[in-house]
């Protein structure tokens, strides 16, 4: 059975703000058995948001523990999130919650999208699922909430499940929540499964395909010369 490519939420929206060609670099790395295990690249910041939030440790101690990383640019994205996590004022004195993960199957199950919460907090009344954004990247407001609406069936039939499901940016602390779509969210929402879905496809056609070379070839030419 074919293993169906899997994308955290993070990276699937990481991968809807780049322009097409780099997200067909991007999908043909997915569909190309790696030489070595992918890595996590902000996994110790989700692991410090846990600790400082869920777990109640210090801030002070929290970035003692990041400061163990030893890439540069990941040690120092790590710290600067969680300085400006904890000044986000929704944590003041909130009592956090935790939730299960919502996994997105696309229609013809090409690729699977996965919202792995780092908290979850009581915004409103309404009892909130909490993916963060650490990425240099500016976010795409539009994108971000028309891939929140893909969540729908799943968080809506889960038990226990929250009210509310968002993501939050580090960048500025602003918080994109599900709550806050529209119609035309779903609508583009549909979009972009369809184009990512043909993406996959054609590129899993273009690694399948057989090499072929005609006997009379002279120089071999790149598609898009430098």
């Amino acid at each position: 059975m074919t293993r169906i490519p899997t994308f955290g939420f993070s990276a699937f929206l990481g991968m809807l703000f780049l322009t097409e060609r780099s997200q067909r670099t991007k999908i043909k790395k997915r569909l190309t058995p790696a030489k070595k295990g992918g890595i996590d690249y902000h996994l110790p910041f989700r692991q410090a948001a846990r600790q400082l939030i869920s777990d109640g440790r210090p801030l002070e101690e929290v970035i003692t523990l990041l400061q163990r990383i030893k890439q540069d640019a990941r040690r120092i994205s790590a710290v600067n999130g969680i300085k400006q996590l904890a000044e986000w004022d929704l944590l003041q004195g909130s009592k956090p919650l935790k939730f299960d993960h919502a996994l997105y199957k696309s229609p013809n199950g090409v690729f699977q999208v996965k919202f792995e919460p780092d908290m979850g907090l009581d915004i409103g009344g309404r009892y909130t699922a909490i993916h963060i954004w650490n990425n240099k990247a500016a976010i795409n407001p539009t994108m971000t909430l028309s891939a929140l609406t893909l969540l729908r069936s799943n968080y809506a039939s889960m038990k226990g499940g929250p009210d509310n499901w968002a993501v939050l940016s580090t960048k500025d602390l602003t918080l994109y929540p599900y709550s806050a779509t529209k119609e035309l969210h779903v609508e583009l929402a549909a979009v972009i499964v369809d184009k990512v879905e043909k993406m996959f496809l054609n590129i899993r056609s273009e690694i399948s395909a057989p090499i072929t070379r005609s006997v009379d070839e002279g120089e071999e030419f790149p598609d898009n010369p430098a």
